[in-house]
C-alpha cells in the first residue's frame, strides 16, 4: 500500500466497494456520481473531498476511519 494519503484512500476505497460486492457504476448511483467519478477516486485521479468521504462510508455502511489510513505516518501531498 502507498504511504501517500490519497493513496491509501483511494486504494481503501476500492478494497471495502469489492468487500461489499457491488459495481462502481452501484456506488456511484448510491452516493448521486457516475462511474467515472467512482473510479477515478479509486485509482487517484481525483481528490476526495471530507463530503465524498462521507458519502461513500455511507453508501458502504462503513464507518469513515475504515477509509482512513491506519497509521499516522502517512504523507500528505498537496
Amino acid at each position: 500500500m502507498s504511504n501517500d494519503l490519497y493513496s491509501v484512500i483511494a486504494e481503501k476505497l476500492r478494497w471495502e466497494r469489492e468487500r461489499a460486492n457491488i459495481t462502481q457504476k452501484e456506488l456511484g448511483a448510491r452516493c448521486g456520481m457516475s462511474r467515472v467519478s467512482v473510479s477515478q477516486y479509486e485509482v487517484n485521479s481525483r481528490r476526495m473531498s471530507i463530503e465524498s468521504l462521507y458519502r461513500f462510508a455511507q453508501a458502504l455502511q462503513i464507518p469513515v476511519s475504515r477509509l482512513l489510513p491506519d497509521e499516522i505516518s502517512v504523507q500528505v501531498t498537496m
